[in-house]
């Protein structure tokens, strides 16, 4: 096990540096990605034994997030479809005017266009208990019992399970452009392009590495014990908890831009500008290991030991 920040560099033909064009966007989530509308395709397994893949029915989907035993996508209509561990028949629906949503360990949030945000538990009736005047979101954050919200004027709100500091976001924090949430951790990724991390910190994943601390980052993800973040210059830096790599980028993403990141429980994943998914981390050279044949993808998403791919 390693806590030291493991960087994916690009390699430099002549004077050129082969780098990543991605801008990215207000909602980074930690499980989830976003994209025109797609259908799905689902790979790997999980330990608790649910079936990693979507309904066979399930096409035109816009955004999708995956926690580590169910998942969410939202269609181009605004309709929220999940599926795995806790989701039922009776599920109700979300109703409409949904722009994103979170998977988080036992519950999902869903993100309004009108900036409030709803909530639902997998495994209760009960309704999710969100902060009174949760009003301006632009993003949301689904960790394992605790809640982000981005809201409009760059400050960040959280709810839910404190134990160890992760709904507490540090005074002062502004000028935040997206989140991530991990099992216990919490990020935060500032216009500046530096990140400010908090919560349990026992493998160093509620730290930032000092190779990051010059900032240059532009895309940030929250697996439920490491983190991944994409910077300007091409480069996938890795943190937190390393066994069987899972937070040490391969060297193989210097050949290739790199134009999105997710980090699962045991896995990351990587999608290059050519569509094509990169996968690292426990078991991802056998059934953990993306199709060989699965290209054009414009999003992805990590569960426990399993991937999710939309594609265009």
């Amino acid at each position: 096990m390693s806590s030291r920040a493991i960087v994916s560099r690009p390699r430099r033909l002549g004077a050129a540096l082969v780098a990543s064009a991605l801008v990215i966007g207000l909602v980074s989530v930690g499980h989830a990605g976003a994209a025109a509308g797609g259908t799905l395709v689902a790979w790997g397994y999980n330990n608790l034994h649910y079936d990693v893949n979507p309904p066979a029915d399930l096409r035109d989907v816009k955004k999708i997030s995956v926690n580590f035993a169910h998942g969410v996508a939202l269609r181009s209509d605004g309709s929220v479809v999940g599926w795995g561990q806790g989701y039922r028949r009776d599920t109700p629906a979300w109703g409409s005017g949904v722009v994103a949503v979170a998977a988080g360990g036992s519950h999902d949030l869903a993100l309004r266009a009108d900036g409030t945000v709803i909530g639902r538990n997998l495994y209760s009736t009960e309704p999710i208990d969100l902060p009174l005047g949760l009003v301006g979101v632009r993003a949301i954050a689904a960790g394992g019992h605790h809640d982000l919200a981005l809201k409009a004027d760059g400050s960040v709100q959280a709810w839910g399970n404190n134990d160890h500091g992760q709904a507490t976001p540090p005074a002062g924090l502004r000028d935040v452009v997206a989140i991530a949430a991990g099992a216990y951790h919490s990020l935060a990724l500032k216009g500046d392009g530096t990140i400010v991390a908090w919560g349990r910190d026992d493998l160093k994943q509620g730290s930032v590495p000092r190779v990051l601390a010059g900032g240059g980052v532009k895309a940030i993800t929250a697996g439920d014990y490491h983190n991944l973040a994409l910077k300007h210059d091409g480069t996938v830096v890795g943190w937190g908890h390393d066994d069987d790599g899972r937070a040490t980028p391969p060297w193989s993403l210097s050949e290739h831009e790199v134009v999105a990141i997710a980090a699962g429980t045991f896995l990351s994943l990587a999608l290059r500008r050519d569509g094509k998914v990169v996968a690292w981390g426990y078991n991802s050279a056998t059934s953990a290991a993306p199709p060989k044949d699965l290209w054009g993808v414009t999003a992805i998403a990590a569960g426990e030991v399993s991937g999710l791919a939309l594609v265009g």
